[in-house]
């Protein structure tokens, strides 16, 4: 015979396991908020903070990409990839301030260039800084189309040793390409045995994505090292001046970037160095020109330029070196001049040679004048144009890529067409220009040239003095350290060999008005 329970024991039972339930039960939503809450806080990062108005839209890849499968034992890979590094890198000393993985990784919402940067206080007289390690995406988020991007991996030091890299000074840079998205994996840029002389230095890299794209690896993992990860949406390693802690738009973790460092220098003081020492000045190059012959490039994408007196922001498929600042964007302009820095202003043309001083708004920066005239990439008072604009491609595979930007133009004051292009080419500072069809008055009334600024600049012609006639192609070849301010010399002259001729030529310079509409401008 079966033992029976006590119905008022059996009672008490029932009643224990349904209260044990109902603890259960409560105890697992707070658990569930939890994991809702984690959600929303990746979601909620894609909006700035209001006092950031230097990076209005930084986001990490987890608020828009579907996680990919878990690798298994991936922080162990990482780890041991990280040792392997160690052990090959003796007896270098590695900077860094992350565990090897990436958890996410993070990027402008829309697109755009920025600047990525850890800063590392000198450590163990280690303060000579060979290479650069970045790794790009993450795991959770794996992005294909990372890979082949082009960057510039740059060593800055921290003039007054506060650790903020807002008056970092460029000591040395190496181009780039992104490889092995998303797997953890360091590629290392070797730049030229730098000494860094003060107490603080910042590494990280300049690059331009698309939206949608997610390439500064993130490591989320604590702990975490808190004011020591910058970004500057900035497209000039020289001027970080806009940079921001990751904190500040609400990130926690560090960017997966080091330095490699090894001794050899004098151990830096803790008294901060109030201005950079001339080993710290990068160098910045003047530019001779040499003149040979060449055929336009037909085609393109039109890049939806047809104006008056206007530019279009561009992103170039590689980084380019303009007085020895990198830029991986550009502005083409209706007039004929190519900005290598941003413009801030409307492209009005200015009858003058180069350098242009635009005055009252300030000298255009960085801008090399292919063509400058009074031109139109639309119909123009004179002649229709159907196929008029400006137009752009890449020609060749990495790493020998060229990029030509394409004009074609009618002018402004008399008929005819101004077809001319500039090529630049991947792994090469030298900026090109070819010719094609300028009969409607051969360069007379036009300027070319290049100019960092009103003194530093290479004037090529001047309102005809040089013909800018179909098929002539000028190089523009950077040549050693310049002096801030070139020595003129006589007018340009164009050669028939490729030697170079060094033009620094200081050209007259008239009031920077506007030109007059309905009126040709004064032929010399």
């Amino acid at each position: 015979m079966k033992k029976q329970i006590n119905p008022t024991i059996k009672a008490h039972l029932i009643r224990g396991a349904f209260y044990l339930l109902l603890l259960l039960a409560v105890c697992a939503i707070p658990f569930a908020l939890a994991a809702r809450n984690s959600a929303a806080g990746k979601i909620s990062r894609t909006v700035s903070n209001p006092n950031s108005a230097h990076i209005p839209a930084l986001a990490p890849a987890s608020a828009f990409r579907v996680p990919a499968p878990k690798l298994p034992n991936a922080k162990a890979i990482g780890k041991h990839s990280l040792l392997r590094s160690l052990l090959g890198n003796i007896p270098l000393f590695t900077y860094m301030i992350d565990d090897g993985t990436a958890e996410d990784s993070i990027g402008l919402t829309a697109g755009g260039t920025f600047v990525a940067c850890n800063s590392f206080p000198v450590t163990g007289g280690n303060n000579v800084i060979t290479s650069i390690s970045i790794a790009w995406g993450t795991p959770a988020f794996p992005d294909p189309t990372l890979d082949g991007l082009a960057y510039t991996a740059v060593l800055w030091s921290d003039p007054n040793g506060d650790g903020s890299p807002t008056d970092a000074v460029v000591l040395a840079m190496a181009p780039g390409v992104i490889s092995q998205q998303g797997t953890d994996t360091f590629i290392t840029s070797v730049i030229p045995p730098t000494m860094v002389t003060t107490t603080n230095f910042f590494v990280g890299f300049l690059i331009t994505h698309t939206a949608g794209q997610f390439p500064a690896a993130f490591d989320e993992d604590p702990p975490t090292e808190s004011n020591r990860s910058w970004v500057a949406q900035t497209t000039s390693i020289n001027d970080l001046s806009g940079a921001i802690t990751i904190e500040s738009v609400g990130l926690v973790g560090n960017w997966l970037i080091r330095a490699d460092g090894n001794t050899g220098g004098p151990t830096p003081t803790g008294t901060p160095s109030p201005t950079p020492t001339a080993t710290a000045t990068p160098c910045v190059p003047t530019y001779t020109t040499a003149t040979s012959t060449g055929t336009i490039t037909a085609g393109g994408t039109d890049i939806g330029n047809h104006c008056d007196d206007c530019f279009t922001q561009i992103n170039l498929p590689f980084p380019v070196n303009v007085y020895g600042a990198p830029t991986s964007v550009a502005w083409p302009a209706s007039n004929g001049d190519l900005h290598l820095a941003n413009p801030t202003l409307k492209s009005f043309y200015y009858q003058q040679c180069v350098p242009v001083d635009p005055s009252p708004d300030g000298p255009w920066t960085n801008t090399l004048f292919p063509f400058y005239d009074d031109l139109l990439t639309m119909d123009g008072p004179f002649q229709t144009c159907s196929d008029c604009g400006i137009f752009t491609q890449t020609v060749g595979s990495p790493p020998n890529r060229q990029f030509i930007i394409r004009w074609k133009t009618v002018y402004f004051n008399n008929a005819g067409n101004a077809e001319f292009e500039v090529i630049l080419t991947e792994g090469s500072d030298t900026l090109s220009v070819i010719y094609g069809d300028t009969s409607g008055d051969n360069g007379l009334t036009a300027a070319s040239g290049i100019q960092q600024d009103l003194n530093m600049f290479t004037s090529f012609s001047c309102m005809g003095d040089v013909p800018l006639t179909s098929g002539l192609r000028v190089d523009y070849i950077p040549t050693g350290c310049a002096s801030p301010t070139p020595t003129p010399t006589a007018t340009a002259t164009a050669t028939a060999t490729a030697t170079a001729t060094p033009t620094a030529t200081v050209a007259p310079r008239s009031t920077p008005t506007p030109r007059p509409r309905g009126t040709p401008p004064p032929r010399p």
